[in-house]
């Protein structure tokens, strides 16, 4: 199988396997639709398809280019912005994967572009970080290009509502910072707990990841007393030593309480697709 066509399943199986991982706390899985009153999980599956084809696309563009970072970028969304559109179409409007969608395209993108550059079969760890790194600079000043002039602009995204009030950069900032929640956070939790079986794993790793990231999602929500609350409670489940069975229970209550306050963290199951994505690209011995 083309190299191409490889990775862009596994980025593939990485939105179904996110999706599919259960309980995750206000979020669609399969126990329930979490805060979320107009998204279900076939939804997610009809969204994932519908911008599926493009992820090979991402990783062309990248492997093909012949430029600066910030040339591929403009392509990658260009693009990205094509997968939109059919994912809008797909679910009627619903915004499923959005952010999803504008992180696999840089990353993929970045992906392209490293094998280009390497004919790598493998990837370790400080590939990974090199790759990482290119999106650093393929994003290089994105928020305040994005966010020029928003004072003047109608119908504001939620996203640029939250700059303008808080000067939070939600998924642009990740980007700006070759991703820093999955290179610092979520990969080396997926790394200390690759012995245990895949659910469990990735289960363990989001809670690392919630107790860590200022989730633009629950901002929007919660403001800064939800960021504190998920990250608290969090923190809680992640201090205990606990079996599967008992994680399990932790984070169903823990969906409870976020169902009850209207809260949902889709920036931190963005990353997670991420990084389940990009741990399935890394050799880890």
């Amino acid at each position: 199988m083309e190299k191409s066509k490889e990775i862009s399943i596994k980025a593939f199986e990485a939105l179904l396997k996110e999706v599919n991982l259960s309980p995750k706390p206000g979020l669609v899985d399969r126990l329930n639709n979490g805060s979320h009153s107009d998204m279900t999980l076939t939804t997610f599956y009809d969204s994932a398809e519908a911008i599926f084809p493009f992820f090979e696309g991402y990783f062309l563009l990248g492997q093909n280019h012949d430029g600066t970072a910030l040339e591929l970028f403009e392509k990658v969304r260009n693009l990205g912005a094509e997968a939109e559109k059919e994912m809008m179409k797909a679910t009627q409007n619903i915004n499923t994967h959005k952010g999803a969608n504008f992180s696999f395209a840089v990353i993929l993108g970045s992906i392209g572009n490293f094998y280009q550059k390497t004919s790598k079969v493998e990837l370790v760890e400080t590939d990974i970080v090199e790759i990482l790194n290119y999106t650093k600079e393929m994003c290089t000043g994105l928020a305040s290009r994005d966010f020029k002039q928003l004072e003047k602009k109608e119908n504001l995204t939620n996203g640029e509502k939250l700059f303008l009030k808080k000067g939070i950069k939600g998924v642009r900032g990740e980007a700006e910072s070759g991703y820093e929640s999955l290179r610092d956070n979520l990969l080396p939790s997926l790394r200390k707990y690759r012995l245990l079986e895949e659910e469990e794993r990735f289960l363990r790793g989001f809670v690392d990841l919630m107790s860590d990231v200022e989730d633009s999602n629950i901002y929007h929500r919660g403001g800064e007393d939800g960021i504190l609350y998920l990250k608290t409670e969090a923190k809680k489940i992640q201090r205990l030593d606990v079996s599967k069975a008992e994680l399990i229970g932790h984070l169903k209550e823990l969906d409870k309480k976020m169902i009850a306050k209207n809260l949902s963290p889709g920036g931190s199951a963005d990353l997670l697709a991420l990084g389940i994505f990009l741990s399935s690209l890394e050799k880890i011995s």
